[in-house]
């Protein structure tokens, strides 16, 4: 029985440890990636607003954080991810626990 509770213990430490998923789609036009080591803003914007200034080219979601806390390695991440679609700037879509979603922009 206490072999049991510890590797229940162990395998519910192990998944509150695992890493973020992170997955991207693309939408529209389809540009070439601008590499790992481009510049990506994160801007503050609805999607009107967003969409009189940018191109709407693509979403990058974290899923499985297991907090709300957004980290600087999740920033990074975003900002690959971003880079590979071609983006230069991303806007936060939805944000529940455990979730968050940017939309990738691309200047006009």
């Amino acid at each position: 029985m206490r072999l049991l509770a510890a590797a229940a213990i162990a395998v519910g430490l192990l998944l509150a440890c695992s890493p973020y998923r992170v997955t991207s789609a693309r939408m529209g036009a389809v540009y070439p990636s601008k590499g790992d080591a481009c510049t990506v803003q994160f801007e503050n914007v609805t999607f009107q607003e967003g969409s009189s200034k940018y191109e709407s080219i693509g979403l990058v979601s974290l899923t499985g954080s297991g907090s709300d806390e957004f980290t600087d390695a999740m920033k990074a991440d975003v900002q690959k991810a971003a880079c590979k679609m071609g983006g230069d700037a991303v806007s936060l879509n939805a944000s529940v626990p455990g979730m968050f979603q940017f939309m990738v922009w691309r200047a006009r």
